[in-house]
């Protein structure tokens, strides 16, 4: 006697890694690898990763910071590596060493690119007398204090830095005024704000939100609110959560009307103060590959999907569907930034991106 066989069409399920095989759901999948479904619960084959050039000589690992639009309106990806930062010209495709250490945080005001790092201080790449170069401000007194993190915004910049031997304090520079005499380079030893110092913390990524600051550490989130003209120091402090941080500086990326981050091996939302975990089913767990030496946490946004890097292995949570999978690409990247939009690379229908590992 004939046997019919059982014909599969409906994934809408998703990704089911948590429950044993035999007793998952019909629409769902033990493992799903390179594939997205589709709103009808069909698979398709994810966008493709490409390799489009090879790492500066000397180079074993990379970590892209964002981009930079100079004064000439051409757009270049800031690129850290273990020894320089280097800006990469996205159209001739060419590498430009501009500071020899790594960057750890960049940021842009008034045609110059900062950079920081937490041993070196800091300074800004732009033109001076019509070419392009360093400017170091490394003044003991007054220069960029050593850090991880820089942003501005409210016309300061904001540094989360240990150089005062604490944990969790967050700098900020004087405002540009010809007449008080002050420039945005000058970090004033009193201008600083703790961020509940002396539980253990560190500050590892500020985001700007409305008239205020998210600040981002270890295992705990605040909020700083301030209006433009106050000195921060009279801003609002609040805590947001003392129970949920961010893994590292890519484990937060902005969305629509909301904030990805990664911690502790969960991917959240949030929005409107308060937290809300993307596996709310708890159907996915994030594995730890044996052995991986490397990029430990990273978090992306590519048009509709949420890439979470997670030791190794790569996972895809669909805002759309709301549906997981796993992605593997052999060029081991695990941390991606979009394209910068009305540029030729995102002029297309399939989301663009540069990723580095």
């Amino acid at each position: 006697m004939a046997r019919d066989g059982l014909v599969i069409s409906d994934f809408s399920g998703g990704l089911n890694n948590v429950v044993d095989p035999s007793l998952i759901e019909e629409n769902e999948v033990a493992e799903l690898r390179n594939l997205i479904i589709s709103r009808t619960g069909k698979l398709i084959s994810r966008p493709p990763i490409l390799k489009v050039s090879d790492y500066p000589v000397g180079t074993t690992s990379a970590k892209a910071m964002g981009y930079f639009r100079n004064e000439d309106g051409t757009v270049y990806m800031v690129v850290a590596t273990q020894a320089a930062t280097y800006i990469y010209d996205l159209t001739a495709e060419t590498w430009t060493e501009i500071w020899p250490h790594e960057a750890l945080d960049s940021t842009t005001y008034s045609n110059r690119l900062y950079l920081i790092n937490d041993t070196n201080g800091g300074g800004y790449w732009s033109k001076v007398g019509g070419t392009y170069q360093w400017t170091a401000l490394d003044d003991a007194v007054t220069g960029i204090p050593n850090g991880n993190q820089i942003h501005f915004t409210k016309c300061r910049l904001y540094v989360s830095s240990r150089a005062l031997g604490n944990t969790s304090t967050l700098r900020y520079s004087e405002l540009d005024s010809t007449a008080l005499g002050t420039t945005i380079d000058d970090f004033t030893v009193a201008n600083f704000i703790k961020v509940n110092e002396g539980d253990g913390d560190n500050i590892v990524k500020i985001v700007e939100g409305n008239s205020e600051l998210f600040l981002f550490r270890s295992n705990s989130t605040y909020r700083l609110a301030f209006s433009a003209s106050a000195d921060p120091a009279l801003g609002t402090l609040t805590s947001m959560s003392q129970n949920i941080g961010a893994d590292c500086s890519r484990s937060v990326i902005e969305g629509d009307n909301y904030l990805a981050v990664l911690h502790a091996g969960t991917l959240y939302q949030f929005a409107g103060y308060n937290y809300y975990p993307f596996n709310a089913t708890n159907k996915v767990q994030f594995r730890v590959k044996d052995g991986y030496v490397g990029q430990s946490q990273g978090l992306t946004k590519i048009g509709p999907y949420l890439l979470v890097w997670h030791h190794g292995y790569m996972y895809c949570y669909d805002t759309e569907t709301g549906l997981w999978s796993e992605w593997q690409s052999d060029t081991n990247a695990a941390h991606f930034i979009e394209a910068p939009r009305g540029t030729f690379l995102a002029s297309s229908a399939v989301p663009t991106a540069y990723g580095v590992h």
